[in-house]
């Protein structure tokens, strides 16, 4: 965060062990004194403001690995966060039966084949035979009988040629739904992906259509969140959102408004966005805190080291007027990095200690007072 502010930073090195001050009724006040102590005065400063709110990341790219046939698991190759390639084998179901009636309908179309073969022969026999007993008829050299019999046998041999041809058809389609089955035993990797979901376990049953498998393609990632509808005309497409990911190790990352859906939800007075994130390291479900830069605000800031919390009541140590130090209460708000704002209890000038405060004496003194510490009486 930048802050556009300058800090003036006093180093106080007090060397003597107590100061006296005179009252006009020459009665001498002995104070104790403070030593070994940073103090820097309170100043005003331009800061980004932001609004956050959680958000899930979601991949661009995700693939459901589901099942097409009813078995048993029988190998899972895979767990989740492992790294997989295109092709790779990540389930293999008990493909025992399935062998088994690829084999079967293997047999049936080798058989189905060899009687089309038969019936061809058959065929082009009686059409022989018809052509030759057809001519013999023409001729008046043989009897109608004769011929009708020729004629029949031709008929019946076309049918049977037909038959078989029907038939190898059919072996050959159950011989491809079978090979079908057997591949359907094998479930793999679409892309190059990261598994994100594994509800596979060896020996259970699965059915078609019941989801296994979640992989989803690295690099490409978005967050849907919903903004205060008072955010509407601040916001736009393009728009640089700082996004925090809550993973192992914490990645702090930027993200870029895509999406704003122009329709307020009258309950909740939100409007939904959509926000791109590409960066390595991160992967579906993880939660977030999105932190969308608002205008800039004019506010007053104390270091945060200089907070002291004392029995529940939060205050710092402001050095008064004649370098005395006083515990004065504060109320603070939002934190930006080392600073917290202040909404009361300073004001800009004030000077506060904000190093070895384990020194401090409330009403202590410092020693070798100065001009720069004439600061508030109360």
């Amino acid at each position: 965060m930048k802050k556009i502010f300058f800090l003036i930073l006093i180093a106080v090195f007090v060397l003597g062990c107590k100061d006296e001050k005179t009252e006009p009724n020459n009665r001498i006040i002995k104070y104790p004194v403070v030593k070994g102590v940073k103090v820097q005065v309170v100043t005003r400063s331009l800061v980004d403001e932001y609004y956050e709110t959680s958000a899930t990341v979601m991949a661009q790219n995700t693939a459901v690995i589901t099942t097409k046939i009813m078995g048993h698991i029988k190998a899972v190759y895979v767990k989740e966060g492992d790294k997989v390639d295109k092709g790779q084998l990540l389930i293999q179901i008990d493909d025992t039966e399935f062998l088994e009636n690829l084999k079967e309908s293997e047999h049936t179309y080798e058989k189905a084949a060899a009687n089309v073969e038969t019936a061809k022969e058959n065929k082009a026999k009686a059409e022989k035979m018809y052509k030759r007993i057809k001519n013999l008829f023409d001729k008046k050299r043989i009897t109608h009988d004769v011929y009708d019999n020729a004629l029949i046998k031709m008929n019946e041999t076309e049918l049977d040629f037909r038959r078989a041809q029907s038939a190898i058809e059919s072996a050959k389609a159950a011989q491809k739904e079978a090979l079908l089955h057997v591949g359907y035993t094998k479930l793999i990797a679409p892309f190059d992906g990261i598994i994100s979901k594994n509800s596979a376990y060896i020996g259970i049953s699965v059915e078609p259509d019941m989801p296994l498998i979640e992989i989803e393609k690295p690099g490409n990632y978005y967050v849907n969140m919903n903004l205060d509808a008072k955010l509407f005309t601040q916001i736009y497409k393009g728009l640089e959102v700082n996004i925090a990911v809550d993973s192992i190790d914490r990645i702090n990352t930027t993200g870029i408004i895509t999406e704003i859906i122009p329709k307020v939800d009258p309950v909740s007075h939100t409007f939904p966005t959509k926000i791109e994130i590409n960066k390595q390291g991160i992967r579906g479900g993880l939660r977030t805190l999105v932190s969308v830069p608002l205008k800039k605000r004019d506010i007053l800031l104390a270091p945060a080291k200089a907070i002291i919390e004392k029995h529940q009541i939060t205050g710092v140590y402001i050095v008064a007027d004649k370098g005395i130090v006083k515990y004065t209460i504060i109320k603070i708000g939002k934190r930006y990095d080392d600073y917290v704002e202040v909404l009361s209890g300073l004001q800009e000038g004030d000077n506060i200690i904000i190093e070895g405060v384990v020194n401090v004496v409330d009403g202590g003194i410092l020693e070798g007072i100065d001009e720069r510490y004439k600061g508030r009486n109360n």
